[in-house]
C-alpha cells in the first residue's frame, strides 16, 4: 500500500511539473513570437546550442539548389554536401 501511494505522489509531482513546463512554454512563446526575424533566430540559435551541448549552431535555407546560411553562432565548417548529409 505504501508504495502505491508512494506512486501517486510522484505521478501528482511529474505531472505538476509537465503543466509548470506547458505555462513556461506558453509564455516564452508569447515573447518570442514578438522578436524580429534577426532576433528570434539569434535567441533559437542559442537555445538549440544549449539543448544539444554545441557552441555552433546554424540555419540554412535552400536556395536555387542549394543550401545559404540565414543564420549561425559559432564556427560551422561546412564542405561540399554539407547540408544534404545533414
Amino acid at each position: 500500500m505504501a508504495i502505491a501511494i508512494d506512486h501517486a505522489r510522484l505521478y501528482e509531482a511529474e505531472r505538476a511539473s509537465a503543466e509548470q513546463l506547458r505555462r513556461l512554454a506558453s509564455v516564452t512563446e508569447a515573447a518570442l513570437a514578438h522578436l524580429a526575424l534577426d532576433d528570434l533566430l539569434d535567441v533559437l540559435l542559442a537555445r538549440i546550442g544549449e539543448i544539444f551541448g554545441s557552441d555552433s549552431v546554424a540555419v540554412m535555407l535552400s536556395q536555387d539548389g542549394g543550401f545559404e546560411t540565414r543564420a549561425a553562432i559559432g564556427t560551422v565548417h561546412v564542405g561540399e554536401a554539407f547540408a544534404e548529409r545533414v
